[in-house]
Formats: structure tokens, C-alpha cells, sequence
């Protein structure tokens, strides 16, 4: 059954992101990080020192006399803890997974959950999905379009996605003594973190809804319960990911805005080349910005002032909406 070859590859892929995660663990140079250095240069003058090689080395370039009021007269280097073991390291990326599964599962997240499910059952099950589906090959549909998909499909290929997080993440390690470096680990890190987390919840709810893809059969985007696999994209899932979990790490409202327009174009290709219903584009959308928002939680981001909401209006019409917060 194609739906049974479906999971087989879904489930390969979330195999591929655990071993990325303890492979990338294993490659990480050591335990100085931002907050250590920060900490480094507001010791009181004179204070002797205690850390691992490398962060003993780099507090002696960021603590120059006369900069930062700080003087280091003795530096003793720990040899025994210079680097943290590959177990160590393994630990500590699998401590932060944990704590995103519980912010996933919070009671406010399952809510948000229950009003996706909602929205995509309502598209699923009325005339939504056919008639946009209709609308977008009759009207939208071209040969522009039809090269913005060729470009934005492979950004969700799981393979191709999950080899750039994780090349980021281990390049930035690697780097971390440059702006650049610190934010290529950040952003592959999280971005791997939220695939492993959305992963399992993406591969049942495929099979959970049991929809097929457009022309498939009689029954249209209908759920069909473990009759297929094709209830939600793992292309849209796998492409929103990288863009949200950038627009998560800034503070600039436009270039935000930017990340989550981004966000919807591997999404929008797989309508575009009627692989997809509308549904299915917004479940795997919805559980990827599920999966970020949990990632961001153990990352100790606080609520911010907006959050996108599903709208049900007049005449059974529906949509999404962004409610701000003051």
C-alpha cells in the first residue's frame, strides 16, 4: 500500500534527524557558549579563574585591561573538563528535546492543536479544498508558477532539509567564536530539535486522517481513516520549519515577516503541482509552527504580543487571523 512506503520513508527521516542530533552533539567543540563569556568579563578585578581550556583562552581575548575594567592575574586551565564527552554532549541536546516534548503537549498547545485539526476538517470535508484546488489549476496555475516550485519543493525533502540544519549546526560550532557561527548552530540546533518533535504527531496524523492526494480517488480530501497516508504534508512540515525557527530568532517585526512568508512556499509549491489539498498544505504548516513554538518555549521565549488564530465567519466562511495582545 502506498501509504505503508509513505510512513516506511517518514519514519527513516526521523531516524536520520536523531542520529544528525547526537552526531551534531558529539562534533560540538566544548562547553563555552555566550552566556560564559558574558559572565567572564563581569568578574571583580583580580579574580582568579577556574574553567576549561577553552573558555580560559578566549576570556583572556575578551577581557583586555582597560576595556572592560577587568584584570585577570591567574588563569588555571582544567584539563580534565575541556570538553564535555560525546555522552555528555548527547545528554545535554536530548534534556532540551524532552523539555520541547512538554512544551508541546502543554494544555494551551493541544488547544491550538484541536483548532487546527479543526480548521483542516472543516477545508477537508466540505467544498473547500476542491473548489480552491479548482480555482488555483484553472486560474493561478503557470509556467512561473511552475518554476517557483521547482524551486521551493526541495526545500522540504526531508534529506535536504534535515542535511542543511544539521550542517549548520555542526559549521557553527565549529565557528562559534563569529557572530555568524554562533547563529548557524543556533538556528540548525532548533531547527532539528523542532522536526524531531513534530515528526511523530506528522506521521500519525497522515495515516490518522487517511486522506489521498488530489485525483486520487472518489472521496476527494475526505478523512478516510488509515485508508491512505496523505492527511497532512510532510513537504509543507518540513519547509515551514527552517523559516519559522528563523523568524522565531529575531526581534525585527519586518524581517519576522519576512521568515514566515517564506515559511508558506514549499507549502504553496505542493498545490501548485496538485500534490496537495489546501488541508493538507495547512496541517503540515500548523504542526511546524506547534513544533517551533516549542522549541522556542525551552529556549525561554516569553509570550509575545501576536499568535495567529483560525477565524470562522459569517456564511461558514474560514480563514486565519493574527491576534495582537496589549
Amino acid at each position: 500500500m502506498d501509504w505503508v512506503f509513505s510512513f516506511s520513508k517518514q519514519c527513516l527521516l526521523a531516524v536520520a534527524v536523531a542520529s544528525s542530533l547526537v552526531g551534531c552533539a558529539a562534533m560540538e567543540r566544548g562547553p563555552a557558549t555566550h552566556n560564559e563569556r558574558t559572565r567572564i568579563v563581569e568578574l571583580t578585578p583580580h579574580a582568579d579563574l577556574v574553567y576549561p581550556r577553552p573558555v580560559a583562552q578566549r576570556a583572556a581575548n575578551l577581557s583586555p585591561s582597560g576595556k572592560t575594567g577587568v584584570k585577570i592575574t591567574h588563569v588555571s586551565l582544567d584539563t580534565d573538563q575541556a570538553e564535555l564527552s560525546v555522552t555528555e554532549q548527547a545528554t545535554r541536546r536530548f534534556a532540551d528535546i524532552s523539555r520541547d516534548y512538554q512544551h508541546f503537549y502543554t494544555e494551551s498547545d493541544l488547544r491550538f492543536a484541536a483548532m487546527g485539526l479543526a480548521l483542516g476538517a472543516t477545508f477537508a470535508h466540505t467544498d473547500v479544498d476542491e473548489d480552491f484546488r479548482n480555482w488555483w489549476q484553472d486560474d493561478v496555475r503557470s509556467n512561473a508558477w511552475g518554476d517557483f516550485s521547482n524551486f521551493a519543493k526541495p526545500l522540504g525533502d526531508g534529506h535536504i532539509s534535515v542535511a542543511i540544519m544539521g550542517a549548520a549546526m555542526v559549521g557553527g560550532a565549529w565557528a562559534d567564536e563569529t557572530r555568524l557561527g554562533r547563529v548557524a548552530n543556533t538556528w540548525g540546533n532548533r531547527s532539528l530539535r523542532a522536526v524531531a518533535v513534530g515528526a511523530p504527531p506528522l506521521l500519525l496524523l497522515q495515516v490518522a486522517t487517511g486522506a489521498g492526494r488530489p485525483g486520487e480517488s472518489s472521496a476527494e480530501s475526505d478523512w478516510r481513516p488509515f485508508q491512505d497516508g496523505n492527511g497532512v504534508s510532510g513537504h509543507a512540515f518540513m519547509g515551514a520549519v527552517p523559516f519559522i525557527v528563523a523568524a522565531q530568532m529575531t526581534d525585527n517585526p519586518l524581517l519576522s515577516g519576512l521568515w514566515y512568508t517564506g515559511s508558506l512556499m514549499t507549502g504553496i509549491s505542493r498545490i501548485n503541482d496538485d500534490d496537495h489539498y489546501l488541508s493538507q498544505v495547512v496541517l503540515g504548516w500548523w504542526l511546524a509552527k506547534m513544533a517551533c513554538d516549542a522549541v522556542d518555549k525551552t529556549e525561554g521565549r516569553k509570550d509575545k504580543p501576536s499568535k495567529i488564530v483560525p477565524l470562522l465567519g459569517a456564511g461558514g466562511t474560514v480563514g486565519m487571523g493574527i491576534e495582537l495582545r496589549r
